[in-house]
């Protein structure tokens, strides 16, 4: 299975990458195949702007083609973050709270 990792970015990005990575690196040891956004975009939003839009659009591409959803903690506190979890609500795919995780 592939797994989404909606995790909030934009109230705090550099902090929130850092944490987007550590917590996918922490999926990812605990044999979960994750893809996080984040990880993938800060970079390339730090090299070049684009607009919360342009973001949303790649990663509702991503996430149509994901097994699953694993909701970061405070992911209630996004915009982005629940419209992430409405649209894998609409495609019905199974959904993780990361906080009830067994992780090491």
């Amino acid at each position: 299975m592939l797994w989404y990792l909606v995790h909030p970015y934009s109230n705090d990005p550099d902090k929130n990458f850092k944490l987007a990575n550590k917590r996918t690196l922490a999926l990812l040891n605990a044999g979960y195949n994750v893809f996080s956004p984040i990880t993938y975009s800060h970079l390339l939003q730090q090299t070049e702007q684009h607009n919360y839009d342009f973001w949303m659009s790649f990663d509702e591409i991503i996430l149509d083609k994901c097994d699953g959803l694993i909701l970061a903690p405070n992911w209630h506190k996004s915009k982005g973050c629940i419209r992430e979890l409405e649209r894998a609500i609409r495609l019905n795919l199974p959904i993780l709270d990361y906080k009830n995780l067994d992780l090491k």
